[in-house]
């Protein structure tokens, strides 16, 4: 379901110890949060880089106040994942 792999992300972004275990085990962490076995696997093939720069970048935006309104461009990369 869209809203468990939106919390997912969301929680790897602005949680660092989870995106450690995570990038530790990709698939194993995404099945323990509730992904479905296909959404977990879609997960494990993000890049490491694309998520650590992602999660330095949102909490660039939430040290500074900044909003930023329309979609993430992590979310559009997922979905392109699935197609």
């Amino acid at each position: 379901m869209q809203a468990d792999i939106e919390r997912f992300l969301a929680r790897l972004l602005t949680d660092p110890g989870l995106r450690e275990r995570f990038l530790a085990d990709r698939a194993g962490v995404a099945k323990e949060a509730g992904l479905s076995p296909e959404e977990a696997e879609a997960m494990a093939r993000m890049r490491s880089q694309d998520l650590r720069t992602a999660a330095r970048s949102y909490q660039h935006k939430r040290d500074s106040g900044v909003q930023r309104g329309g979609r993430n461009w992590l979310m559009d990369w997922f979905r392109g994942q699935r197609s």
